[in-house]
């Protein structure tokens, strides 16, 4: 098996691009359709004190190809997880400082040798055709396509331990586990929502089209409305949703496969929001009114990796020397236009509750790397 070294480099920053009539009612344009370009005051009926914003309106996000409404299938790609994440609900969520908090489960506890976690899941939920969420849902989704090896479900690694998924009730399962596994919960935060057993089951989980590519039905804040192979999913508001019901009336996510024409959108006012990831086109639209740039560090890492099969990367001090030969602020300066930060270590600044600034730094130092 191959050692690799690996040299950290940059950790980039995501930048949120957002037009200021990302938010408003369908009368938000101008009298001759175009956007307006100003924020909407009066798009909807005040929200409840305390919840920062208005409710109605909607937003359109680009996504680039067209997405399958199903979080485990192996199609089931970027494009796929943005949408999954609003239409259905996994048992725990990230919370703050990315700790697992409660979503379909309420509660969890581990066994004393930690090979059972049981989670006490909600009694309250239903699935957007009405039908009761309840600890079936649970076990199917994980015994019959998560567990099932022949089937390759996207995602299954992160559960290799899981022997079995049993619901000990109504509304009680039990993950029974082959070695512990400490970062359970937060696992069934990632990507691992949970899918209707009343609809799945006796179908084949990737055949299933009516669902996985038209009519999905889940438990998530938002509900299919409409989806156009090619063009757009629309979302919208799901008023019986378990927790805090969404604000927006609806969510579009409009196929756009060139990054290009999410700029040109953005700058139209025919999107919302996106994340820009390549810097090219920054100042165009920084400068462009109505429309803001939003900065937010991420736990993206570029890093370089060294085979220490070779002789040569073994040294620590050759190690150390390239990070040295490198001069990663330029990078940063003219690659990213600014939006990074130098990785000192493996732990990115956005995760600040684990993140530390007093690790020991090498700086670019050409001469320094040529002595060692």
């Amino acid at each position: 098996m191959k050692k690799l070294a690996r040299t950290g480099l940059l950790i980039v920053a995501s930048l949120g691009v957002l037009s200021a009539c990302a938010y408003g009612s369908e009368d938000s344009s101008g009298d001759d359709g175009n956007s307006s370009g100003e924020t909407v005051e009066d798009s909807g009926e005040e929200a409840e004190e305390g919840s920062g914003g208005q409710s109605g309106g909607k937003v359109s996000i680009p996504i680039v190809a067209d997405p399958t409404f199903n979080p485990w299938h192996p199609n089931a790609y970027a494009e796929s997880n943005v949408v999954n994440r609003v239409l259905f609900s996994g048992l725990t969520k990230p919370g703050e400082d990315l700790v697992p908090s409660p979503s379909l489960a309420e509660s969890w506890e581990t066994s004393e040798d930690e090979l059972e976690w049981t989670f006490q899941v909600r009694e309250d939920v239903l699935w957007h055709d009405g039908e009761t969420f309840d600890s079936e849902d649970v076990s199917y989704t994980f015994n019959e396509i998560v567990l099932n090896e022949e089937l390759g479900a996207n995602g299954a690694s992160f559960f290799g331990d899981v022997e079995e998924v049993v619901a000990d009730d109504e509304f009680t399962v039990t993950f029974k586990l082959s070695n512990p596994v400490a970062a359970l919960p937060a696992y069934l935060g990632f990507n691992s929502e949970i899918l209707p057993e009343h609809i799945f089951n006796g179908e084949d989980p990737w055949d299933l089209s009516s669902f996985n590519k038209d009519n999905a039905v889940g438990t998530g804040p938002f509900k299919m409305s409409t989806y156009t192979s090619g063009q757009s999913v629309v979302l919208e508001r799901n008023e019986d949703y378990f927790g805090d019901t969404a604000l927006l009336d609806e969510v579009e996510y409009k196929v756009l496969a060139d990054s290009n024409t999410h700029v040109a959108q953005i700058l139209s006012g025919e999107l919302s929001i996106f994340s820009l990831e390549d810097t090219a086109s920054i100042e165009r639209i920084e400068q462009q009114d109505g429309v803001d740039v939003y900065p937010r560090e991420t736990t993206q890492f570029y890093w370089l990796s060294l085979n220490q099969e070779h002789e040569k990367y073994q040294e620590p001090l050759v190690r150390q020397a390239i990070t040295h030969a490198i001069n990663r602020e330029n990078i940063i300066d003219t690659v990213l236009q600014g939006y990074g930060t130098i990785a000192d270590h493996g732990i990115s600044p956005a995760l600040e509750e684990y993140y530390r600034d007093d690790v020991e730094t090498l700086a670019y130092d050409p001469d320094e790397a040529s002595l060692l």
